[in-house]
């Protein structure tokens, strides 16, 4: 799946690492520049396996991650974090149009 972003988007320098202050952070997040822009994920079964991606192709990034980081706040209510939702730093990310 990384392959097939940077042959998309071969103008960028796409890595694979966790960025750790997204929202759904995970061994398979795609970034440029150490921000996100994308995030694959692997479901399996007996009979299938499906590689997802999601990716910021465009739109105000900065408000999707503050709107996500007051959905993980909201739903905590003040309470301790035990679920293991992530510290959402919306500067984190960023879409494709802006890298």
């Amino acid at each position: 799946m990384k392959r097939v972003m940077q042959q998309t988007f071969p103008s960028l320098t796409i890595e694979n690492y966790e960025i750790t202050h997204s929202y759904c952070p995970g061994d398979f997040d795609l970034s440029v520049d150490g921000k996100k822009i994308a995030g694959i994920s692997q479901r399996r079964s007996p009979s299938a396996l499906v590689v997802m991606a999601y990716l910021s192709v465009s739109g105000d990034q900065q408000f999707r991650g503050k709107l996500v980081k007051q959905f993980y706040e909201t739903g905590l209510n003040d309470q301790p974090n035990t679920w293991g939702f992530p510290d959402v730093w919306p500067e984190s990310m960023i879409n494709v149009a802006d890298a």
